[in-house]
């Protein structure tokens, strides 16, 4: 008869091996641990020995020491930046039609850029935690020049957009402020019922609705009339399509300011009690097609000059007026009409603002 092993093992050596594997894991995964923090900040993928990764704060060198404070600053403006721009996210339409104007390609930018400043908010932060837990271990810190270069790029990426922020959308700031100072819906109470179902029935308003509203109120209607994309069926009877729904809401043709010149013969012939509003044309091309109003940008109209076509009999309505002073100076230059975004606030002004500022 064949004899039984004994595979029971010693107590002794049992005792041991629970005694040393603890310690030999929590050695190994703590150098793999820092090995793998390293080789991210530094690229550096070999694993040192203890005694000589461990060491005193601060014992980095000098070069380091000072690069480190880039890294917060990269850290701090990615994340105001990215911040600013969230908060400025209403605008993000105006700004796709700004660079399209100047493209005349249309895509989402803003959100381009919304994951570009992600991207380096993230990258930053990354960068400054490897580093503070490389500190926190012990270990000296040696940054990669690659790293160093992209971090004085953001830097740099970011300084620009925020410079880019300050001179050309000032006001947009205030957005901001208001976002820090202001819960935007933790204090608001739950809608009603009787809200709730006035939001299901509303809707986007149809052109005919907005025509046949202007009727009932006698007011003007001016509208830009873009053309459709190149594989639109109406591409090429958008203008005819639209001088149709207009006529059909039967609404007093004086009432229509028409602003598009692509097929303008044909809505003069088809609708001439239409008011043709032209551009910043030149006045005799602008007697030539009998056109005795335009629709200026006030900034164009402003530096160019107003009294040529204010000598010509032309009919002027600007357009952005948000701001009071804006609307005071056109209405001392008795400019026609304006077109503004801010009824509420100029509806209220029944003269012009005038401001003296007292020089020495």
């Amino acid at each position: 008869m064949h004899k039984k092993v004994n595979r029971i093992q010693p107590k002794s050596e049992k005792r041991s091996q629970k005694k040393h594997k603890p310690w030999i894991v929590h050695v190994f995964n703590q150098q793999c641990c820092v090995a793998y923090i390293t080789g991210l900040y530094s690229c550096q993928w070999k694993i040192e020995q203890e005694g000589k990764s461990r060491r005193e704060l601060c014992c980095c060198s000098s070069r380091e020491q000072l690069f480190y404070p880039f890294l917060v600053i990269s850290f701090c403006m990615s994340v105001v930046l990215l911040f600013v721009w969230i908060e400025t996210s209403n605008e993000y339409f105006d700004f796709d039609w700004v660079i399209f104007l100047g493209t005349r390609y249309w895509f989402f930018w803003s959100l381009l850029l919304l994951s570009l400043f992600g991207i380096l908010t993230a990258y930053s932060s990354l960068l400054l935690v490897l580093g503070f837990l490389l500190i926190w271990k012990g270990n000296e810190l040696y940054l990669h020049c690659y790293h160093k270069i992209l971090t004085l790029l953001v830097i740099l990426i970011c300084t620009c957009f925020l410079l880019i922020l300050c001179i050309y959308w000032k006001e947009k700031w205030l957005t901001v402020g208001l976002s820090l100072k202001f819960k935007p819906f933790y204090n608001m109470k739950p809608l009603s019922e009787a809200d709730k179902e006035k939001a299901r029935n509303q809707m986007i308003p149809k052109l005919s609705d907005l025509l046949e509203f202007a009727q009932k109120e006698k007011k003007f209607v001016i509208f830009d009339l873009n053309i459709p994309p190149p594989k639109h069926p109406l591409r090429k009877t958008f203008v005819r399509r639209v001088v149709s729904v207009i006529l059909d809401s039967q609404i007093e043709q004086h009432l229509i300011y028409w602003l598009t010149a692509f097929d303008r013969m044909y809505v003069k012939k088809k609708a001439p009690g239409f008011q043709q509003v032209g551009r910043l044309y030149s006045i005799e091309r602008l007697t030539k097609e009998n056109i005795s109003k335009i629709n200026v940008d006030y900034k164009k109209l402003f530096y160019n000059g107003l009294r040529d076509y204010k000598a010509a009999n032309i009919n002027i309505n600007l357009y952005i007026v948000n701001e009071p002073w804006l609307y005071s100076l056109a209405w001392c230059s008795r400019i026609h009409s304006v077109t503004t975004d801010n009824i509420q606030l100029l509806r209220q002004i029944n003269h012009p603002y005038f401001f003296m500022i007292l020089t020495v």
